[in-house]
Parts: C-alpha cells; sequence; structure tokens
C-alpha cells in the first residue's frame, strides 16, 4: 500500500510577509518548477476575503492581488495610494511539504 506522508504549513502575519519577500528575493534564481522538485513543494496558496486563491511563491502578495484581479497595477497613474491598505492587512499563505525519508521509512 502506498503512504502519503505530508504535512500543512502556513503563514500569516506581517512578519511572515517579509520573509516570504525575502524568500522571493534570494530565490530569484531558482524557478518555481526547481523549487517544488528539490524541496518537495506543491502549490501555494493565498486566502484573500476568506477563500483560498492559486499564489505564486517566490512572489508576494501585492502581485498575487494583481494577477486576481482585486487592485489595479500600482505602478500606473496614482495607484500606489489606492493599494496601501494592503500592508496593515494580514495575509495567509498555505502550502503542502513532502516528508523526506529519513531512518526507518
Amino acid at each position: 500500500m502506498l503512504e502519503s506522508k505530508c504535512f500543512q504549513v502556513g503563514l500569516s502575519g506581517r512578519p511572515w510577509g517579509v520573509f516570504l519577500f525575502f524568500l522571493g528575493w534570494v530565490g530569484c534564481e531558482i524557478s518555481e518548477r526547481q523549487v517544488r522538485q528539490d524541496r518537495g513543494v506543491q502549490a501555494w496558496d493565498v486566502r484573500v476575503d476568506e477563500v483560498w486563491y492559486p499564489a505564486e511563491v517566490p512572489g508576494c502578495i501585492h502581485t498575487d492581488l494583481l494577477r486576481l484581479g482585486r487592485i489595479e497595477d500600482p505602478f500606473q497613474a496614482v495607484n500606489e495610494v489606492a493599494v496601501q491598505w494592503i500592508e496593515q492587512e494580514n495575509w495567509h499563505y498555505r502550502t503542502v511539504l513532502q516528508k523526506p525519508k529519513g531512518p526507518g521509512d
């Protein structure tokens, strides 16, 4: 019988947002496909208005909201002012990680 050993990771709050931004910045050289293959990472989700949507990691909440059509491009006209509310919110990301095989598995 095939047994799957997975666990879920949830990240929320501003400190995690900074961490995810840093992770995205540091990981620019690593493709999403490599991250998924090398570290057993499944797809990421972001919670917006109590609904989970696919997210892009490495990335940030601004690009996820832009891709979902929830905000206008902050680099166009005066849209930067209109998206400043984003930093006041807590954003939740989740994924499923494959548990690496260890001794006795």
